[in-house]
């Protein structure tokens, strides 16, 4: 029996009808430089200390946690209905991971046009058993485009907000599907990280 922690990220697509047609969960080798950042930075003294440094999705870097108020976004990845630039995020990129990745190789933007997918809330959900608990980060997206989609890679970024330097998002992981997923028009994808935390 293993302990400690274990990351998979896991798919499913349903088709227009609602029905699924696809699922898959495979182990997650891909959370990223940042995210070792961003554990140390919260973990270390207050949030308005300075101990990390971290890049986020526009390739500058910041100091973390330094955030101004008890008020600010700290690690935030729940995301509302539209929003594409923090939590669960989809592309079309191929490019092999690497360990300091701060964005998708190809990012899908939300919306209902050519080569958008429509992207639902970002959520995060914890699900308790007798000897183990499951942080899970979900989301949906729907192809609305009215021609298929392929999604070749999947990750999660956290929204903050930076004492001096204003609002930021940080990838802290990154996952190359194997295989791809084509969406046809009106498919839904559900995408998501799911962190086993076992005794």
């Amino acid at each position: 029996m293993w302990s400690c922690v274990r990351a998979y990220i896991a798919v499913e697509v349903k088709d227009k009808k609602g029905k699924t047609r696809l699922k898959q969960r495979k182990p997650s080798r891909s959370f990223l430089r940042n995210f070792a950042r961003v554990l140390r930075g919260l973990f270390y003294t207050t949030p308005s200390s300075a101990i990390e440094t971290i890049v986020s999705s526009d390739g500058t870097t910041h100091s973390f946690p330094k955030l101004y108020s008890e008020t600010n976004d700290l690690a935030r990845t729940y995301a509302y209905e539209g929003e594409d630039g923090y939590g669960v995020l989809v592309g079309n990129g191929t490019t092999q991971v690497s360990f300091d990745d701060y964005i998708l190789a190809s990012k899908i933007p939300h919306g209902e046009s050519a080569g958008q997918l429509y992207y639902y809330k970002s959520n995060v959900l914890r699900t308790e058993f007798d000897n183990y608990d499951i942080i899970a980060f979900t989301r949906n997206f729907e192809n609305r485009s009215g021609e298929n989609i392929t999604v070749t890679e999947v990750g999660l970024a956290l929204h903050y907000e930076h004492r001096i330097e204003g609002i930021h998002n940080v990838l802290i992981a990154r996952d190359l599907l194997d295989p791809a997923i084509t969406l046809a028009p009106l498919e839904t994808l559900n995408a998501r990280y799911e962190v086993e935390i076992r005794l």
